[in-house]
């Protein structure tokens, strides 16, 4: 920072935009910003544009924001017919002075459930005098949004989100200049409570998707967290939306636990297949399906990842499931991950369907016929993480032939057909592919089952993951992986994890004796802790963050 002070006359000639693309680097960096803000009006006119491109964020945590000011800061920006209407509810705002820059202009991601929140921070901070209409934090948060939608120089990013026991959506699709604002949107969340939702608002808030749809048609992320309403309107709007990028990437659908109709599911995936060619990854949460559903997925040729998430099955007849199984696909994704929900019969279809095209499988849920599958359909696949029963056991010898180099095991504890014995492991080591070069277990495994499945791997492992109970005693585990690393010569790693929450900081000096660990460290090079949970949900945001 002394840098940039004492070189302020060298940097005066560097011209504007190479000053913005450089401060650029410090936009997560608030307290930096705030210093080189006071070196001149140039360096503070182009910070002040950055610290306001998403002032709610910047506002810091919970118990120390202060997203009042930014409510304050923003009343002073409204034309003078806009302050009239609040003032008029009750609040003294006459005084606030004129505001040095004109702040809604740079604002580049808008949530509107944090700006309902500041609305709310600041009547309560502020409160009314005399008069109080029905609801005054209407008339204050439609007056703000009607000022950020209609005069910021144009958002990337847009999260329609509230959740009030009873509230209203102003009509945004009339604001003036919207068509310039959410023309280059790329990002747009609608994670809206649409049962709180009065009928006006249902009406504008489908008059702004069907505006939407007409306008911003560079969307590359769409996040959508719903229940669809008794007239099937938003959903409608949304569709719409859909069908009308060019670029989308991203897309997930989560439907909030409240079981919506099949059809539904039918028609959101038939509406993603116009953008069957540059979508990357898509997550579906709490949907049902069933194979009918897949049919617009076989357009799909691009895909990175595809997830489904608590995700459930609804039969259909024997007749449409044969037409389906005979339709040609182009379905393409490297990575497939089904974590929880029960979507058998799906997930064969799927696996199908993908063929040689897919790389990771992830199966989080008890999947008769997975690796018959997998063999006949799916020869590619080099991870794969799945649950293990005494059902399904003897079928790894499907996999024994296979590319697979990382395997991962789960067992559903709750579950008496999945408990496994000594000759079970004896099987898994049996039909362990000689290609494998890591294998985790995501369950506590005993030193004598360990023993048993060890003793039978004929794959060259390079690393092993393992799960302990609090009670075990951990040098006879490690005393059984130091036989094998003698027997292998490619041991390079062994991984570990406890059951227990309490030991979440322990490492391996913690947990082993001084003398096996050093005997370990001489054919194993790393012993450490497991700081993945292999059965998570993917965070697919983060991949397409803008």
């Amino acid at each position: 920072m002394s840098y940039f002070l004492t070189t302020q006359t060298g940097f005066s000639t560097v011209p504007l935009d190479c000053l913005q693309e450089i401060f650029q680097y410090l936009e997560n960096d608030i307290k930096s910003l705030y210093h080189c803000m006071f070196v001149n009006r140039t360096w503070c006119r182009i910070i002040i544009s950055l610290l306001w491109r998403r002032p709610f964020e910047y506002s810091g945590p919970k118990s120390t924001r202060r997203y009042s000011e930014l409510v304050r800061t923003y009343i002073t920006c409204l034309p003078n017919n806009s302050k009239k209407k609040i003032y008029e509810t009750g609040y003294n705002i006459h005084l606030h002075p004129r505001p040095l820059f004109p702040y809604h202009k740079y604002l580049r991601e808008l949530d509107c459930e944090k700006l309902d929140e500041a609305v709310e921070e600041w009547i309560n901070r502020f409160g009314l005098e005399e008069y109080r209409p029905e609801d005054p934090e209407e008339i204050v948060y439609t007056q703000l949004l009607k000022l950020l939608l209609s005069c910021c120089e144009g958002l990337w990013s847009l999260r329609l989100s509230r959740h009030c026991d009873k509230y209203y959506f102003p009509p945004a699709a009339t604001f003036n200049r919207i068509k310039y604002t959410l023309t280059n949107l790329r990002k747009f969340e609608f994670c809206v409570d649409l049962d709180c939702l009065t009928e006006r608002g249902l009406d504008n808030l489908y008059e702004f998707l069907k505006k939407l749809s007409n306008i911003s048609n560079n969307l590359e992320y769409i996040n959508i967290e719903m229940a669809e309403d008794r007239e099937f309107l938003s959903g409608d709007g949304l569709r719409k939306l859909i069908k009308s990028q060019k670029n989308l990437a991203f897309f997930r659908y989560d439907q909030l636990q409240l079981k919506p109709d099949i059809e539904e599911t039918k028609e959101f995936v038939k509406a993603l297949s116009h953008n069957a060619s540059t979508l990357k990854n898509i997550e579906f949460d709490y949907l049902p399906f069933n194979v009918q559903c897949l049919s617009s997925l076989k357009k799909f040729n691009n895909l990175e990842c595809m997830q489904f998430a608590y995700c459930y099955e609804e039969n259909i007849s024997d007749e449409i499931e044969e037409i389906v199984e005979h339709s040609p696909s182009q379905l393409k994704v490297k990575k497939l991950i089904f974590h929880s929900g029960i979507l058998t019969s799906v997930t064969l279809e799927i696996l199908r369907l993908v063929n040689t095209s897919v790389r990771e499988l992830t199966v989080n849920n008890v999947v008769p016929g997975l690796f018959e599958h997998i063999y006949e359909h799916c020869p590619n696949i080099t991870y794969l993480a799945t649950i293990i029963s005494q059902k399904t056991v003897e079928s790894l010898e499907y996999l024994s032939t296979s590319k697979i180099e990382h395997l991962m095991l789960k067992t559903l504890d709750d579950n008496k057909d999945t408990c496994l014995d000594i000759k079970d492991f004896q099987q898994i080591g049996k039909n362990l592919s000689l290609n494998l070069y890591h294998l985790s277990f995501d369950f506590n495994v005993s030193v004598e089952e360990l023993l048993f499945l060890l003793r039978e791997c004929r794959s060259p492992l390079e690393s092993l993951c393992l799960k302990f109970d609090d009670d075990s005693n951990k040098d006879e585990y490690l005393k059984v992986v130091i036989e094998f690393a003698r027997k292998v010569d490619s041991l390079k790693e062994i991984r570990f994890s406890l059951d227990s929450k309490k030991f979440k900081d322990i490492k391996a000096e913690d947990i082993f004796s001084k003398d096996i660990l050093a005997e370990a460290k001489l054919l194993i090079p790393n012993i450490l802790r497991e700081t993945q949970e292999p059965f998570t949900r993917i965070n697919l945001n983060s991949e397409a963050s803008l």
